[in-house]
């Protein structure tokens, strides 16, 4: 998995397969990146360098019950509504990258 910040990152919120499969067998997890069996290593990118990538792999960590976010099994509702707030963000900047670009545009045209 490719994760943005994720070799910054303390803390991880993970999907993790908890009960059968389909939507319906998906938790949430948060797993601290100092547990044994978390690696992280850093992905070289040809751009974007303000923002570290990193693939992480998980071996055998053991995670204590206390950090199960929500109920067990309904992790996929987390995630579609994460899927929406991030479509809707992502939404208004692109509208105000539009704009800015259209903005500069008819400016370089008047001169």
């Amino acid at each position: 998995t490719f994760i943005t910040t994720g070799m910054r990152a303390d803390y991880l919120t993970v999907a993790v397969r908890t009960g059968g499969a389909g939507a319906g067998g998906l938790s949430f997890l948060v797993i601290e990146t100092h547990q044994p069996g978390v690696t992280r290593t850093k992905l070289d990118k040809m751009g974007w360098w303000m923002s570290d990538t990193a693939t992480i792999h998980f071996d055998e960590v053991r995670v204590p019950v206390e950090n199960l976010v929500g109920a067990e099994n309904s992790g996929f509702a987390g995630i579609v509504a994460n899927f929406n707030s991030e479509r809707l963000s992502m939404s208004a900047q692109a509208i105000a990258f539009a704009r800015a670009c259209l903005e500069d545009a008819a400016n370089w045209a008047r001169e």
